[in-house]
């Protein structure tokens, strides 16, 4: 069973951790499994496994207990995560500071949440740099999740959000973007569009949508209700990736930003039709923690990511 000492008050002495271990716990905590968290690394198995077990004697817990998936931290280790992130990300901040970030001799894992539908547009042109220079930075790329991307980056699960609305916290900083075009993606041929798209042809189509915050959708609602339009929702597929090709199989159509529309279109058998209405100014946010402002590695990827989003 584990402990409930806490070093704080069984006389710890910080002195007798090796700084390479809290890295390790860091990346199993985040993991969720030992031998990923070892890869991430660039260590082996036993190697962290053996640190674990260095970490487990110092600390007089546990830490992580095995699970369905790999391991679950104790409430100790889930109550020691913040502080040892916070303190890796001012140590590592602190050293990258003497100079530019550079992706071509950086090693470094960067941790985004990104609106579905931007994916395509924003992804491909920052790997393609990577790629150029042989970079060895590491992006994971997680979809959006208004629950719990605020607290993400709070935690240092996230390092950047990029959505649609801007959660207004303490200690986070949330960038706007250009206002971004949007279009209706319908299959070539579509029966009802072959005279072009009205707002009362718009009523009667049948809509392909995705799960939405209910901030989200209560905003759509509002620009609809504001232009006069009302749409059929008749279907809702889990992810931005299924909307292409539902509408190009059926007759289905979509509302996108047309950079999405564009990015894929190629592939799958659409047309793109301007919106027949006025619809409000749609933008996404650049979100971040606020005291890794001077994080070179943050600032490059988001400056990267600022400028793909206002060109694209």
């Amino acid at each position: 069973m584990a402990s409930e000492r806490h070093p704080e008050s069984s006389g710890f002495d910080l002195r007798s951790i090796d700084l390479n271990l809290l890295v390790i716990f860091e990346a199993i905590h985040r993991a969720g499994n030992i031998s990923q968290a070892a890869r991430q690394l660039g260590i082996s198995q036993p190697t962290a496994s053996n640190a674990l077990g260095r970490l487990r004697v110092q600390f007089r817990d546990q830490l992580f207990v095995r699970s369905d998936r790999g391991v679950a931290a104790t409430p100790f280790a889930d109550g020691l995560i913040l502080p040892v992130r916070d303190a890796l990300g001012t140590l590592r901040g602190g050293l990258q500071k003497q100079g530019e970030f550079d992706p071509a001799t950086a090693s470094a894992t960067l941790r985004i949440a990104v609106l579905g539908l931007a994916i395509p547009t924003v992804l491909p042109p920052i790997l393609r740099e990577l790629d150029a220079c042989g970079s060895d930075v590491r992006i994971i790329v997680q979809p959006e999740n208004w629950e719990s991307s605020a607290r993400d980056l709070q935690s240092g699960l996230l390092d950047l959000t990029l959505d649609l609305f801007p959660t207004h916290e303490d200690g986070l900083t949330y960038d706007p973007m250009p206002a971004m075009e949007l279009v209706v993606i319908a299959r070539r041929g579509h029966p009802m569009l072959t005279e072009g798209l009205t707002p009362a042809v718009y009523r009667q189509l049948s809509h392909l949508t995705l799960p939405q915050s209910p901030k989200v959708r209560q905003w759509v609602a509002h620009e609809l209700l504001t232009a006069g339009v009302t749409r059929r929702e008749t279907c809702e597929v889990p992810n931005s990736s299924d909307l292409v090709p539902v509408v190009s199989m059926t007759d289905r159509v979509a509302t996108v930003p047309r950079r999405f529309a564009e990015a894929l279109r190629r592939n799958h058998d659409v047309d793109i039709h301007p919106l027949p209405f006025e619809f409000g100014a749609t933008r996404l946010f650049i979100g971040w923690k606020s005291d890794r402002s001077a994080d070179p590695a943050l600032i490059w990827f988001k400056s990267r990511l600022a400028e793909i989003v206002r060109t694209a």
